[in-house]
Order: C-alpha cells, then sequence, then structure tokens
C-alpha cells in the first residue's frame, strides 16, 4: 500500500469517527422553562454529508441553560423565541448527571451527542447583533431600564423617562425628562436642589 493509498485510508477511517461528533455549534432558542432553566433549541449550520449534501440538524429539546449562579445567587437573563445562543457539547452522556445530579456513571456510551448538548445565552451573528451596547460602560439592559457603570465608578440608572445618577464623588441626582422635573445633592457640599413642585405631606 503506498503512502498516498495509506493517508487515504487514515482520512476515511478519521472521517468515520468524527461523522457524529459535536463539539460547538451556534443556536437558537425556540422554548424555554426558567423552571427547570432548560430549553428547545434549533442549531444553525447545517451538516455536510459525504454525498455532498447538507442536512439540517433536529430541534434539540431537553437542553439545560446555563446562567452564571451559586447556591445563593443567581443572575437569569429571561429569554424568548428567536434569541441567539451557542450549543457546547458533552464529552460524555449527561442523562444520568441531568436526572439524578451529583456524581453520576453514564449509562449510553454515546460521546460528544446532539443529546448531550449545554445552552449558554448571547451569541448572535454580526448580521443580527441584538441589543447594542456602550462599548464603554459596564452596563445591564432589560426593556426601557438599563444601568450603567463607567471606568471611573459613576453609576447610572435609567427606567424609561427617569434616570438616577450616583457620582463616586458623591453627588446624587435624578431626573425626569418627562415633566423636566429634577433633585441633585452637590457631594462636596451636601447642597441639595429641586426643580419642580415640591410637596410636603404632614
Amino acid at each position: 500500500m503506498s503512502r498516498e493509498e495509506l493517508s487515504d485510508v487514515f482520512r476515511y477511517a478519521f472521517g468515520s469517527l468524527t461523522a457524529n461528533m459535536h463539539t460547538c455549534l451556534p443556536g437558537q432558542i425556540l422554548l424555554y422553562d426558567p423552571i427547570l432553566k432548560k430549553a428547545s433549541v434549533k442549531p444553525l449550520i447545517q451538516k455536510k454529508l459525504t454525498s455532498g449534501a447538507y442536512l439540517t440538524l433536529p430541534v434539540i429539546t431537553e437542553v439545560p441553560v446555563h446562567h452564571p449562579s451559586s447556591a445563593t445567587t443567581l443572575i437569569h437573563v429571561p429569554l424568548n423565541p428567536g434569541d441567539g445562543c451557542i450549543l457546547l457539547f458533552s464529552e460524555r452522556s449527561m442523562a444520568e448527571f441531568l436526572t439524578l445530579g451529583g456524581d453520576s456513571t453514564p449509562i449510553d456510551v454515546r460521546r460528544f451527542s446532539l443529546n448531550d448538548a449545554i445552552c449558554i445565552p448571547g451569541l448572535n451573528s454580526f448580521a443580527s447583533p441584538g441589543i447594542v451596547p456602550d462599548g464603554n460602560f459596564f452596563e445591564i439592559i432589560h426593556g426601557l431600564m438599563s444601568m450603567k457603570v463607567n471606568a471611573a465608578g459613576d453609576l447610572t440608572i435609567k427606567n424609561g423617562a427617569s434616570t438616577f445618577t450616583l457620582g463616586v464623588d458623591n453627588s446624587i441626582s435624578i431626573t425626569n425628562s418627562a415633566n423636566a422635573s429634577s433633585i441633585s445633592i452637590n457631594g462636596a457640599t451636601g447642597t441639595t436642589t429641586i426643580n419642580g413642585n415640591l410637596d410636603v405631606l404632614i
């Protein structure tokens, strides 16, 4: 057998071994259960067959969704149909782990299977980047509410027409663009300035 023929044999064998091996794919969330934090996800890249044709991968159900969390803390992102995500595929079956938790022994010998996907929300294409942030801030945006912290540490929270600002110099301001009212406290002097009607109820 020539070197070229041997190379073809190895190439074919390796291709056969990895044909159904999955590592990472972009996906689109179709359904989401916030209680169990699991989703139905559509993989967005087709599989190329040896014939040269392309196969649309099936929707993957019961996919665990990763949100940063611990025993006492959770950062949860509400997910909607059409949201982008990244799918990672476990090297061993996750069925027993997902059912029982803790140390588990996989019964199925499958590896890197579509059935063992993990969803991490937030991956979008450059064509549809989603919400565009201000690149100069640490920022959280949810609907009409946004929270920004700049490099100096100044905090700004907006909710509709209302804006709350807390400066590192201890200054505080609250403004409402709908009626041009505002309250500000000078961090250095403690002087409070009110612009608008003030009702004092006793």
